[in-house]
């Protein structure tokens, strides 16, 4: 796979995501989930490793991310 804009060879990142409760902050019980993140050498940034997101009562992003 080649970037669309420059044509250099797309890498891939391995990044960790964790899914938690808003009232957590970043912090407790979340899931984490590790994810592949495509991106273009010469066009983008290197992804961050890490990362999360911040979930509503009654959102089960978690489940959806590890599918």
């Amino acid at each position: 796979m080649h970037c669309a804009q420059c044509g250099v060879r797309i890498k891939w990142e391995a990044a960790f995501i964790s899914a938690h409760r808003m009232a957590e902050q970043c912090l407790g019980t979340g899931t984490i989930v590790q994810v592949d993140i495509p991106y273009c050498p010469q066009c983008e940034e290197t992804p961050y490793v890490r990362g999360c997101f911040h979930v509503d009562e009654g959102q089960d992003v978690a489940a959806q991310l590890a599918a």
